[in-house]
């Protein structure tokens, strides 16, 4: 004869699973940022940090920002040099003796043009 006992058992899984999340997103984000990491730095330039034979490549964040920001310049100077000019003349043209001094220019400018 057989006889079947059942015995209701509630067994809560969420911390289990809370828990589990919880690291598996901090191990996502462990590799991946290692990965980051790496690629952006051996995109880097590198220089050497020491002589001889303790010598070991470490990017070169001077080079690599002095060359990003001469390229921008280089490609930006007109802008820059507009934007200044009006600056310059919004500031200059709430002074007195600012606008004096154009006034000569702009005189100074109509009798060469005479």
């Amino acid at each position: 004869m057989r006889t079947e006992i059942v015995i209701p058992f509630a067994f809560d899984t969420a911390p289990i699973e809370k828990l589990l999340e919880e690291q598996g997103e901090a191990e996502v984000m462990r590799i991946l940022s290692e990965k980051v990491d790496s690629a952006v730095i051996a995109n880097l330039p590198m220089k050497n940090d020491g002589y001889g034979y303790n010598a070991k490549k470490v990017p070169d964040w001077r080079g690599f920002l002095e060359n990003r920001f001469s390229r921008w310049l280089d490609e930006h100077t007109q802008e820059i040099i507009d934007e200044a000019a009006l600056l310059m003349a919004a500031k200059g043209s709430r002074k007195k003796a600012w606008r004096e001094v154009l006034a000569e220019v702009k005189a100074d400018e109509g009798k060469q043009q005479e």
